[in-house]
């Protein structure tokens, strides 16, 4: 060892042993160690239970090569706590090595371990985000899953009328099942069958006033002509008085088809 690079050793190692007491470790004269862990504070991205892990430490072992520091020093990162992938390690690795390019010359393995430490502490402030982002993409997807249990179908004019149609048949299904069942189970001579079949063949007062409040069956137009035989004329009405007189007439004629009923039990 020429006595101008032991002489820049000598000062490198007496700067490092100020600056890394607890951190280094001096192997012999040409091989030196130097842990390194990230800047404080930084917490490592959350594990499996939700809780943040210790982040990793480094460990940058140096090697004085005989032209030093006219050339790099053999530099190798090993990890001796948490974990770093093998391609994380590589990105710092050549991070090195380009410092030791800019710093030919001139001692710098001071230069390279802070190097280091800024690599660590980027990638693990790297990996923390991309963790973060993960799992909140996780929780937004939960959320969006949960949401869609709850979320109906819009309604638009074709679906509502597709219903309609829809449900209108249904009841209209429903209706004649319990129709027929009700004439099958109740109604026992052919006579009340017909009366009940007249009777369920009247319009309903709803579909009576969606007519304007005429009845059109046969006895209903005889009963809308007077005593000379002219028919009313319901325009002289007024409209309260015109309905008060279709409720009459519906009325009077269910109340008549229920005595008819009656009246063929009592036969």
């Amino acid at each position: 060892m020429s006595e101008e690079r032991a002489a820049v050793l000598a000062e490198e190692r007496e700067v490092l042993q100020s600056i890394y007491v607890d951190e280094l470790e001096e192997i012999d004269e040409e091989n030196l160690r130097i842990r390194v862990d990230p800047e404080e504070g930084l917490s490592g991205p959350a594990g499996q239970e939700g809780d943040a892990l210790e982040p990793p430490t480094l460990a940058l072992n140096i090697k004085y090569t005989q032209k030093y520091p006219e050339e790099a020093p053999e530099m190798s990162i090993e990890c001796i706590g948490g974990s770093v992938p093998e391609q994380g390690i590589q990105e710092m690795q050549a991070e090195l090595h380009t410092t030791a390019e800019e710093s030919l010359g001139m001692a710098m393995v001071f230069a390279l371990a802070s190097q280091l430490k800024e690599s660590l502490t980027a990638y693990i402030a790297r990996t923390k985000q991309i963790a973060e982002a993960q799992e909140q993409d996780r929780r937004n997807a939960e959320i969006e899953a949960e949401a869609e249990k709850f979320r109906g179908t819009a309604v638009t004019a074709e679906r509502f009328e597709a219903w309609r149609v829809t449900f209108e048949k249904e009841q209209k299904e429903l209706k004649q099942k319990a129709d027929e069942e009700y004439v099958r189970s109740t109604l026992k001579t052919a006579k009340e069958r017909e009366e009940y079949r007249k009777l369920a063949a009247r319009p309903t007062g709803k579909e009576l006033f969606a007519k304007g409040g005429q009845m059109h069956d046969d006895k209903a137009e005889a009963e809308a002509e007077d005593v000379e035989g002219n028919e009313v004329d319901y325009s002289l009405y007024s409209r309260e008085e015109r309905e008060r007189q279709r409720r009459e007439e519906e009325e009077r004629a269910e109340r008549e088809a229920r005595e008819r009923l009656h009246d063929s039990d009592d036969e």
